[in-house]
């Protein structure tokens, strides 16, 4: 079963940087001479997959000529792209292909809905949003609820006392957030152990309670970051970027994030952790 996960894995992060790199352009022939410089793929390879002579595809990267909706489509079957991403391919060369101004707008803005879809933080983590069955004013109003919440999927830490001691909280804070958590279904007791049940770990970007939950952890975090654990990884940096620069940056954090949930999703409850991630423009509303 293991060799099966990683073997699924390892399929799945193909498709994946494969389509990360793809959503960074707007050129298909950029991302063509992208694909041979970046990886072991040639000019000739290339051609026998699109289906066309290599003199055909060297034109095709040097000059106004065009590959075909059907060069397109054995090109994204030889990448073994899924949909969207095959859309997405054929989308970005049916927009160079475009003779109006018109057709052209049309197909970007399709282009920029393909990308927003796959770049949502909801789809990329793909965890259940939060549901309605706790006071979510409560839930978000500390970092410790979700923190307790979480950490009593960890075996040793499912007594009052080792949450207490873990965390760093009166006993009496950690029972009051245990008792509110069973009544929502969240936890549930066995004995004097506290286990997980259910409950999400993401809320929607949407929501009105996500910017608590950012800021209670990013408190947090400067809190650890004084803590001085050699573990722990802080990092803060302002640079001046060029647009492309930031785009490409911003796919790596996507994909970042996409694999550690793949890597975290059958991961044993060992360790309690928190990744905070920023990446922004600075821009005065």
């Amino acid at each position: 079963m293991t060799r099966f996960l990683l073997l699924k894995y390892d399929d799945f992060r193909y498709i994946l940087l494969r389509m990360n790199n793809l959503l960074t352009f707007t050129d298909y022939k950029a991302f063509l001479r992208k694909q041979m410089n970046s990886t072991e793929e040639t000019l000739t390879d290339l051609a026998a997959a699109a289906g066309c002579q290599r003199s055909y595809f060297s034109r095709v990267l040097n000059s106004e000529i065009h590959l075909t909706p059907e060069h397109a489509f054995n090109l994204a079957e030889h990448w073994r792209l899924q949909n969207p991403q095959d859309i997405y391919f054929l989308t970005l060369v049916d927009y160079s292909r475009a003779g109006t101004s018109a057709l052209k707008k049309h197909l970007l803005q399709k282009l920029n809905q393909i990308k927003n879809e796959q770049e949502s933080l909801d789809r990329l983590v793909n965890r259940p949003r939060v549901e309605n069955t706790i006071d979510l004013n409560l839930y978000y109003s500390a970092w410790y609820w979700s923190a307790i919440h979480i950490a009593t999927s960890i075996p040793h830490l499912q007594t009052e006392e080792a949450l207490s001691q873990k965390l760093g909280l009166p006993l009496a804070v950690v029972n009051k957030c245990l008792t509110v958590l069973k009544d929502a279904g969240y936890v549930k007791s066995s004995g004097k152990k506290w286990v997980y049940a259910n409950g999400a770990a993401h809320a929607p970007a949407g929501s009105t309670f996500v910017v608590n939950h950012h800021n209670n952890w990013r408190s947090r975090a400067v809190l650890s970051s004084q803590e001085n654990h050699q573990e722990s990884v802080h990092f803060t940096v302002v640079q001046s970027i060029s647009e492309s620069s930031y785009q490409k940056m911003r796919q790596m954090l996507l994909s970042f994030i996409q694999e550690t949930a793949a890597i975290a999703g059958p991961s044993k409850e060992e360790e309690l952790i928190v990744l905070n991630c920023d990446f922004f423009k600075v821009i005065r509303k």
